[in-house]
């Protein structure tokens, strides 16, 4: 009997952890259960969890969170949102950076006075919108982007298996209602788009400016 209800108390405890990292992933805007399907490992969505988590931390202790968005896939960070000064934006990334297992930092953070919650519930309707026309759209794999919108533009972060695929999710981006495409998106090891629109090289290098219009 003594024996039976230490079992029942440690498989509770260990059912206990499960919820609580997935209401963790889920409040962080990770969510396990979709990310799983993609072409990456458990350790990879946990990880960048991890730094999700740690970086949110780090914005907490500055009073920041509210300002600044973290998104995560693959150890790169981006950033979004809007500060008052080039300073607390500047102070954001220096945050990033010191946190263990980052790649890459996109550091979107607008400088403004103008308040986030304006255009809060319009970002909000766009960024749902976009990411459940992106979960029903043929040959989009929606599990390998991260979306955020932000003061009427749309960001986007992850890895495109194609041409083809990034050009419909581009595509859909452009009919969401936002003014504005920002891409950090990735075909292969090259990086497709970036912040200013400019077509990378697989060496890393960047080539002519090309805007992407909305």
């Amino acid at each position: 009997m003594i024996l039976r209800i230490v079992g029942m108390t440690a498989l509770a405890s260990v059912l206990a952890g499960c919820a609580s990292l997935v209401q963790t992933a889920v409040s962080n805007g990770i969510n396990i259960g979709r990310t799983l399907p993609a072409d990456r490992s458990l350790f990879n969505v946990l990880d960048d969890l991890s730094i999700k988590n740690t970086i949110n931390a780090a914005l907490l202790d500055e009073a920041l969170l509210l300002d600044i968005n973290t998104d995560v896939y693959q150890g790169m960070v981006m950033l979004t949102g809007s500060v008052r000064d080039a300073a607390t934006r500047q102070k954001a990334e220096d945050l990033t950076r010191k946190v263990d297992g980052v790649r890459e930092i996109y550091n979107e953070i607008k400088v403004t006075d103008k308040s986030w919650l304006k255009s809060l519930p319009k970002d909000t309707w766009i960024e749902n919108t976009l990411s459940a026309r992106m979960v029903l759209a043929p040959g989009v794999r929606a599990v390998n982007y991260q979306v955020r919108v932000a003061n009427g533009v749309v960001y986007i972060l992850g890895i495109a298996k194609s041409r083809a695929e990034l050009d419909r999710v581009i595509a859909l981006a452009r009919t969401s209602g936002a003014y504005q495409i920002v891409s950090h998106v990735f075909l292969s090891e090259a990086i497709v788009l970036d912040v200013d629109g400019m077509k990378a090289q697989p060496n890393g290098k960047r080539a002519k400016k090309k805007p992407v219009p909305p």
